[in-house]
């Protein structure tokens, strides 16, 4: 397992990968009607990693007033 931090539009978010599951999340407390195809560094880890992953939009909340 490993997980990043990364810095995206102004805002924080956390990716974690499970390479052995095949399996990850990402943590973006800006998710509105996104999908794992919207975050670049997706595709550098399933490109690194030669995995198509299976990716889980987490649910984030967010502080009113952005």
């Amino acid at each position: 397992m490993f997980y990043n931090f990364y810095f995206c539009s102004k805002h924080w978010l956390l990716i974690i990968v499970y390479p052995g599951f095949k399996f990850g999340y990402i943590v973006d407390s800006i998710n509105e009607g996104k999908t794992h195809k919207n975050y670049m560094l997706v595709k550098i880890i399933e490109e690194v990693f030669k995995i198509n992953f299976k990716w889980h939009m987490s649910q984030c909340k967010q502080q009113k007033g952005n």
